[in-house]
């Protein structure tokens, strides 16, 4: 069970980091328009 906490905390963060990554790309373009 210790190993499938630990993917899933791994599976969490890489999609924190995907969703911030997301969020930026898109602050990104929003400014470029302007």
């Amino acid at each position: 069970m210790k190993w499938d906490t630990h993917s899933f905390h791994i599976v969490a963060l890489y999609l924190t980091i995907k969703n911030s990554i997301d969020k930026i790309k898109a602050f990104g373009h929003n400014l470029k328009k302007r």
